[in-house]
């Protein structure tokens, strides 16, 4: 099957494995832990950006190269914000299903 996982020792369940536990302690660390993900993330994308800006300010042969890794690093930044924001979703909504 195009895509899968193929099935060996090592990541086959059989039904007598339960599913890994997500209780609420697990749930909170991960919160916690994306949260700072995040917080890291736009400080990267803070720096990106004004990284960017001021390349385009300067003249240069090597500027279009710079300019094109900048702008680079700005959607990579965007992009995991959002996954970030994303998984904090995910989160909330595990966190919300197993409160006690």
């Amino acid at each position: 099957m195009r895509g899968s996982i193929p099935l060996t020792d090592t990541n086959r369940r059989t039904p007598a494995q339960p599913p890994p536990k997500m209780d609420y302690e697990f749930i909170e660390e991960q919160i916690t832990e994306t949260k700072r993900d995040l917080a890291f993330n736009n400080r990267l994308l803070k720096e990106a950006l004004a990284t960017q800006e001021a390349l385009e300010t300067i003249e240069g042969d090597i500027k279009e190269k710079l300019v094109i890794d900048a702008r680079d690093n700005v959607k990579r930044y965007g992009k995991r914000i959002d996954h970030d924001y994303n998984m904090l979703d995910v989160l909330y909504s595990a966190r919300d299903l197993t409160k006690k």
